[in-house]
């Protein structure tokens, strides 16, 4: 721990279920061509929070609290240079350099951990199309619909009401669902520096989003692989970005878009170790697909992401973990 024991004080908090953490990363990245300049960019986020262990705190059994407090600062170099991608740079900028509530949820598990029931303030991607963040680019950081679906699926730092369900049928095979609040407040930068930090209900909510998934975790190669596959539905209404309320195209007869009801979408995250051992050490393939709503999405309406992961002991142990929620053994 780089803090020390605190006298003492770190060690008695772990044992009464109190578990306190804090990070900060950095991220630089130039351009020796291209963009309308050549630009440093530097971003970074701070942060800090508790996982609250409610079976050694009040004795309530198979129930955590989590708070996870964020700070971003700096600017992308997109920005900066004026590169024109379609994904960021750097994956810390976004969603208000600012302070904001990124987690303050309840968790419980039922049935011998077969059952498990989160909500509070949630990002969708701590628990649909979670991926890790090892590469700064954000096209392969983190849950890739919250990348092209941001209109109404928030990832990390942004959080938002919502409620989720998992039914762990075994320990390689798991589903769930969830309902999120959609408000665009949530994204607006200028909401976020004032009221961010706070747990607030803020006006301007347009929906609900709700992602089904379902994960598998099967052992082949003497490696443990990780196979998702998901589907969304999105009640809000959307622009079609093609058509008019006439069923015209916008771009030759103009006039007002067409209002959709509602947007679906669909994705799928493999991975798989290639070399090393179950523990995640060495070569780890990845493939990773979205496809939102042609009809709705302004910029882009798929992803696909391939890649390979060299990972060693030291790399591990200061990864975060995948999963914030404790599974407790399937009995």
């Amino acid at each position: 721990m780089l803090t020390g024991d605190w006298g003492g004080a770190r060690s008695y908090l772990t044992g009464a279920g109190v578990d306190l953490a804090g990070g900060y990363t950095s991220e630089v990245a130039t351009n020796p061509r291209g963009g309308t300049s050549q630009q440093v960019g530097y971003v970074d986020q701070w942060s800090v929070g508790a996982t609250v262990d409610l079976q050694k705190l009040l004795a309530w059994h198979g129930a955590d609290f989590q708070i996870t407090i964020t700070d971003r600062d700096g600017n992308d170099l997109n920005h900066k240079a004026n590169l024109g991608t379609l994904e960021e740079v750097q994956d810390m900028y976004g969603g208000g350099q600012t302070w904001h509530l990124t987690d303050f949820w309840f968790d419980q598990v039922f049935i011998g951990g077969r059952l498990d029931w989160k909500i509070g303030r949630l990002t969708v991607g701590e628990d649909f199309a979670a991926f890790s963040c090892n590469f700064q680019n954000l096209t392969f950081c983190g849950s890739s619909p919250g990348n092209i679906g941001e209109i109404y699926w928030y990832n990390s730092p942004v959080s938002q009401w919502a409620t989720r369900i998992k039914l762990v049928i075994s320990p390689q095979w798991d589903v769930q669902m969830g309902v999120y609040q959609v408000n665009p407040t949530y994204v607006n930068p200028v909401w976020a520096e004032a009221n961010g930090l706070f747990p607030s209900f803020p006006g301007g909510t347009t929906g609900a989003l709700i992602p089904l998934a379902l994960d598998w975790k099967p052992a082949p190669w003497g490696g443990a692989g990780s196979y998702k596959l998901g589907i969304w539905y999105n009640t809000s209404d959307a622009n079609d970005v093609y058509l008019n309320s006439n069923g015209q195209p916008l771009v030759l007869a103009g006039g007002s878009p067409l209002r959709r009801h509602s947007s679906s979408g669909g994705y799928f995250n493999f991975e798989q170790p290639l070399t090393g051992d179950a523990n995640d050490v060495g070569a780890r393939l990845f493939i990773n697909g979205v496809q939102t709503d042609e009809a709705t999405s302004p910029l882009t309406d798929r992803q696909f992401a391939l890649g390979v992961e060299l990972h060693s002991v030291e790399s591990l142990r200061y990864q975060e973990p995948r999963e914030k929620i404790r599974r407790e053994p399937i009995s």
